[in-house]
């Protein structure tokens, strides 16, 4: 019997009916063959019903124009396909071109970079980037090369195909797009894959289409070009702490991720020409990514197109050595973004191991991990990786045996880590009513992609200064929120927003007409609305836009002196305070005062059937008194609580479907808490007295 995989934004389905999808990573090229049964059965039976595999452009095109499948065992893909069909598991095939996976030039053959050395990506100074060698993916040559390659593999996978009676469910595009070239600090500069200086260009198009004419340019970048052929960017642009300059970063970002839906539209073509009829997908090497991303889906859902996120907790010395409540608020992120999107939300690359001796990767604490993404809503799943073997010859770049610390050892040795997560997996399955729910939400968080994607970091943060100061900010406000028992969802301010519950906004001074209009709309229909720590004055484009000024009839902001407390209403004082700012002209009750001086910090007023509350002030969080500080503000809102606690130190999730309720509590800490809880789910209380979480686990509660 065949197994078909299909998907909406609820959640996943095996054959029309609901399910996790659960996955393991399994490389027929490393494990050994005379191992794959036994290990298939292995992931079968920890209630796995899926396997991904990379199909490495290293190991079957060794030398230019030779391109091997079934000559050698490790090269055996047709037996592997088989032997998943008749095992019933699903196959998500990654065929690349890239695969990274630790292996030599993230899975490029050598002889691609080595012969062709023009397709190498560039730094902003038009240099190639050569200790950490990466392609431009618009490069002619490259996709040249990579669409031969692709063509040989697609006609091998097509047989398979689900829709012929195979195994093989979705194909994967390519591997965490972007990210070489970001975690190397650069957007990729190649002049020709880029189009630089030609008509028929990517980049020259991209500004005829934004501007239209080359004076239109001139006159938002303070420029005298007389062509859009002649810009080098980042060589003859504008100065970096220029309007003209922040104009023209922020167009080269937008140019840069429209790079990266050009090279996915090409590979899904490709998939699509040579036959391939089944579900597409591609990953987000971190949640970050996800912003740059967002278009993909929606340019490709003529394929049926999902998108997912790689999360890991402990993958280098630099990333800790365990869950934080941090990680957890960009975990939730990722959730919620995909949500937003219109996907199921999934973890295509769920850490189950590491490829680092250090940090060591414990049972224990890899199972909070997995059972705080069931906490989070997540519907889909991929133990990346789920057990390795020895590197083809050549291609290995830092181990010979790629054991990954997997819960299956490269030599078929059982580890306690395949135990946590069979215990998951059983989780996931006998919860099976959570597959079609999602987190019940008292508190809106309001983001917009634009600003997101200015606020993830990487090579574009030094034309962004203000916007990565409301990412962290906008961070603290989230993890107050978690730690605060307060449940919230994060919500696209320009999509569907629900004036039944508060709206907690944080903006700098740009934020596009249409997002503004939409705030306003949405407390004229009632809405409660917390704008901090600032009102936009600008669009996306640095042009003036007072959609929002006008509408509440504040003057422009103004910083004064962060030094001192703040003092609340109820006489409360408010410490650590960043940043603080008035709003001159706005005339709300007065909720927060400069201590120095007396100067008003946070005003709420009722506009209409809604209300609005400003907050000038931001903070990074780390004292109680400003979680205080955004409870009063929410409180003053006549903001509901679902679930009241004094505990301050829990995450704290809930899900309900008008018959049962789960509440699940989340200890991202390095000790036991224990605390009680009142919870209203499905209409009813209930009371939860002297509930204990051990350090690093969730604690599930069903609530009946």
């Amino acid at each position: 019997m065949r197994n078909v995989l299909s998907w909406d934004s609820a959640c996943f389905r095996v054959n029309g009916k609901p399910s996790p999808l659960i996955s393991g990573e399994f490389h027929y090229f490393r494990v050994p063959k005379e191992d794959w049964r036994t290990r298939l059965l292995l992931l079968k039976e920890s209630g796995a019903n899926a396997v991904a595999t990379y199909i490495p452009w290293i190991v079957h095109e060794p030398e230019e124009g030779t391109i091997l499948f079934d000559d050698v065992p490790q090269r055996c893909l047709t037996d592997f396909l088989r032997l998943c069909q008749e095992l019933e598991i699903m196959v998500i095939a990654r065929p690349g071109p890239y695969s990274y996976s630790e292996l030599c030039q993230h899975g490029l053959p050598s002889w691609l970079l080595d012969t062709y050395p023009q397709i190498l990506a560039c730094g902003p100074d038009g240099v190639r980037n050569g200790s950490d060698r990466s392609a431009s993916y618009l490069h002619p040559v490259f996709l040249e090369k990579a669409r031969r390659y692709l063509r040989a593999v697609n006609g091998l996978l097509r047989p398979f195909l689900v829709t012929n009676g195979g195994c093989v469910v979705s194909v994967q595009a390519d591997n965490e797009i972007g990210g070489l070239h970001v975690w190397s600090g650069f957007l990729d500069c190649n002049a020709q894959a880029m189009g630089f200086g030609r008509p028929d260009g990517h980049y020259v198009r991209f500004l005829e289409e934004k501007y239209g004419t080359v004076d239109r340019l001139n006159a938002r970048y303070g420029t005298r070009f007389n062509s859009f052929c002649e810009i080098a960017p980042y060589r003859n642009t504008p100065k970096d702490d220029t309007v003209g300059g922040k104009r023209f970063a922020c167009d080269y970002l937008n140019f840069y991720k429209r790079t990266l839906e050009i090279y996915i539209e090409t590979l899904c073509g490709w998939f699509a020409e040579d036959g391939l009829d089944v579900d597409f997908c591609t990953n987000a090497g971190t949640p970050s990514f996800l912003p740059i991303m967002r278009n993909i889906p929606k340019q490709n859902e003529q394929y049926r197109f999902f998108l997912g996120a790689d999360h890991y907790y402990a993958l280098f010395p630099s990333s800790g050595t365990c869950m934080t409540p941090e990680k957890m608020v960009r975990y939730t992120d990722s959730v919620d973004w995909q949500e937003a999107l219109g996907m199921p939300p999934s973890v295509l690359e769920m850490q189950s191991g590491s490829a680092s001796c250090y940090p060591p990767i414990f049972p224990e604490n890899a199972y909070g991990f997995y059972m705080a993404h069931v906490a989070l809503g997540m519907k889909g799943s991929n133990y990346y990786v789920f057990t390795g073997g020895p590197n083809f010859e050549n291609t290995g770049n830092n181990v010979d045996i790629y054991d990954y610390h997997a819960p299956v050892s490269a030599t078929g040795e059982v580890r306690p880590l395949y135990d946590a997560q069979k215990k998951r997996n059983e989780f996931s399955h006998r919860q099976d009513w959570l597959l079609t729910e999602s987190r019940v939400c008292d508190v809106q968080y309001g983001f917009h992609w634009d600003s997101l994607q200015e606020t993830v970091g990487g090579p574009w943060k030094r034309y962004s200064r203000d916007g990565l100061q409301l990412g962290r900010y906008g961070d603290s406000l989230r993890l107050t929120l978690s730690l605060g028992a307060r449940l919230y969802k994060s919500k696209e301010i320009g999509g569907v927003l629900d004036p039944a519950l508060p709206l907690i906004v944080a903006c700098d001074q740009r934020m596009s007409r249409q997002k503004q209009e939409n705030l306003v709309q949405f407390v004229k229909h009632g809405g409660r609305l917390i704008l901090t720590p600032v009102v936009p004055h600008l669009d996306e484009d640095f042009l003036p836009c007072t959609v929002l000024k006008d509408f509440l009839g504040v003057e422009d902001s103004s910083e004064i002196s962060a030094e001192g407390p703040a003092l609340l209403r109820n006489g409360q004082k408010v410490y650590e305070l960043k940043n603080k700012y008035t709003f001159p002209g706005f005339g709300g009750t007065v909720l927060l005062r400069n201590e120095a001086d007396g100067t008003s910090l946070a005003e709420v007023k009722q506009i209409g059937k809604g209300a609005v509350l400003l907050l000038g002030a931001t903070y990074y969080y780390s004292q109680f008194c400003q979680m205080d500080l955004l409870n009063f503000c929410l409180d003053s809102l006549g903001c509901e609580r679902r679930v009241h606690t004094d505990c301050r130190t829990l995450a704290v999730t809930l899900f309900e479907n008008g018959k049962q309720g789960m509440m699940f509590l989340i200890n991202n800490l390095p000790g036991a808490v224990t605390d009680s809880f009142t919870v209203f789910a499905n209409g009813k209380e209930y009371t939860l007295n002297d509930i204990t979480v051990p350090s690093f686990s969730v604690v599930s509660l069903s609530l009946k």
